[in-house]
């Protein structure tokens, strides 16, 4: 389902890797407290995918990447656990393009 950050609990164990892989990653997620993700709970968080359209030149890649709407992932991270869950999720970005 479609959730706010905001209505997610940042203190869920499925968090604790990406805290401990980006030291900022708490502080983004506040800063996108209003902004919407794709998530599936199940006892807990169990996948989550935040998309952002940005506009113009992406330049944070190599090569730059010119176009007027770009649809980027900005975190995607699924618990593996032998259901396809990460193509389900995959799947969702089909329907935004």
């Amino acid at each position: 389902e479609v959730k706010k950050f905001e209505d997610l609990d940042l203190n869920d164990p499925f968090f604790d890797t990406l805290k401990e892989d980006y030291g900022e990653f708490e502080s983004w997620f506040r800063r996108k407290s209003q902004e919407k993700a794709y998530v599936l709970e199940d006892n807990g968080i169990q996948g989550f995918l935040y998309l952002k359209i940005e506009d113009g030149i992406v330049d944070d890649v190599i090569p730059s990447i010119e176009a007027n709407k770009i649809l980027k992932i900005g975190t995607f991270k699924v618990n593996p656990h032998g259901t396809r869950l990460g193509e389900r999720f995959i799947k969702k970005l089909w329907i935004m393009l």
